[in-house]
């Protein structure tokens, strides 16, 4: 989604210094946003701590973001794509989600459930575009993707921090069957990615199913690699 419409624009604005990167390794560009991604969940745990930590995630969201889509560019761009660079993508981008949500989940304001459910869904949503490149052979960048996730973390510590700046309470009770259920402003952002993210799982299974249909039929035997 945001993906398909931010890429053309990422190429014309990050491509002229990606052609001055000709002896920079993009592994090393992947490394260095895992390492953001390291500093990130202590960044999100921290904000237990102060609020002005909100800011700072922000901004290693942003920053993570750039790294995503530059060590692919530099890569491109100098011919230095590789099957290495490719897995080393895909499993710091896993990585760092773990890491993210073992930060935010471990702070005090965040449901333990919550937390375990949305680092849950995220996970088996890469896995999925992951698995259909393997499959299909077919790298897919439809749908809810990365770039959906960093505009949610960027907008949720925004809104965080202007909460805590304006004095306004972070914790608030939902009635529920004639009780009352103690929520935070992070839980309430934990239950609207929860939703998003069972639709872009959702969307993956139907893009591979559409897949599946143009692949061409395969001969009744044993599978390529496995024994017989």
């Amino acid at each position: 989604m945001l993906a398909d419409v931010g890429r053309d624009l990422l190429h014309r604005t990050l491509g002229p210094l990606a052609e001055r990167l000709s002896g920079v390794n993009p592994n090393v560009i992947t490394l260095g946003g895992f390492c953001v991604s390291l500093i990130s969940g202590v960044a999100f745990y921290l904000t237990d701590r102060h609020p002005a930590f909100f800011l700072v995630t922000a901004g290693l969201a942003i920053t993570y973001g750039l790294f995503d889509a530059f060590d692919g560019l530099v890569a491109r761009v100098h011919s230095k794509t590789s099957a290495w660079g490719d897995f080393l993508d895909h499993t710091s981008d896993r990585l760092a989600g773990v890491v993210v949500f073992l930060g935010v989940t471990a702070t005090s304001h965040c449901n333990d459930v919550l937390g375990f459910l949305v680092a849950l869904g995220t996970l088996y949503h890469g896995f999925l575009g992951t698995q259909m490149e393997a499959s299909f052979g077919f790298r897919v960048y439809r749908g809810i993707g990365i770039a959906e996730a960093i505009l949610v973390t960027v907008v949720y510590s925004l809104t965080s921090f202007s909460i805590h700046a304006a004095g306004l309470p972070f914790f608030y009770e939902l009635p529920v069957l004639g009780g009352g259920v103690r929520l935070s402003v992070t839980d309430t952002f934990m239950l609207c990615a929860l939703p998003l993210i069972a639709i872009g799982i959702v969307q993956r299974f139907w893009i591979a199913r559409q897949l599946a249909r143009q692949q061409p039929a395969q001969p009744a035997g044993p599978r390529p690699g496995k024994p017989s």
